[in-house]
């Protein structure tokens, strides 16, 4: 549970600020990445030894294969130091900038998901939440059809402003 407890904290931190910068809707996925090692950090004056998140954001127009998001410099910096700052049990962040496929990081997360899983309920139903529109989006997106548009800005698939959505 402490786990989760800090990813939960490091990913609201990275969701939220995407979303305050307005790059959320420039990214396909984000998400951040507990890591079960621990690293020294500095903090003020004083050195931290504590755990590592990895922080994810790509671009993909198939959800099989992805590139990752070029976010700013000044934008990862901020999203860093808030996670070190706010999280208790966090003293490094991380940005993954491989070009492996998305299923290469579903495949090494799923221990993680499995406990995450086994304790949590309300995670459950959030990250079945989130598999479900994910697919569905993508399954809406292939059909091409522009009443269907309409159906996934309504349902909230993707965002009004989104130009991606449905296949525009």
């Amino acid at each position: 549970k402490e786990y989760a407890d800090l990813l939960r904290q490091a990913d609201d931190i990275f969701i939220s600020e995407l979303r305050a910068q307005g790059l959320y809707d420039s990214v396909s996925q984000a998400f951040a990445v507990f890591l079960p090692v621990k690293s020294v950090g500095v903090m003020g004056d004083g050195r931290r030894y504590d755990y590592v998140v990895a922080l994810r954001a790509v671009d993909t127009i198939d959800f099989m294969t992805a590139r990752w998001s070029r976010l700013p410099y000044d934008f990862l910096e901020r999203v860093s130091l808030r996670i070190i700052n706010e999280v208790k049990g966090i003293s490094r962040v991380t940005y993954d900038i491989s070009g492996k496929p998305l299923r290469q990081w579903v495949l090494s997360l799923a221990f993680a998901l499995r406990f995450l899983l086994a304790t949590d309920a309300e995670a459950l139903t959030q990250v079945l939440g989130i598999v479900y529109r994910t697919i569905s989006a993508y399954v809406l997106k292939k059909a091409s059809v522009p009443t269907l548009r309409v159906l996934m800005r309504s349902s909230g698939l993707c965002s009004p402003r989104s130009r991606k959505c449905g296949g525009t």
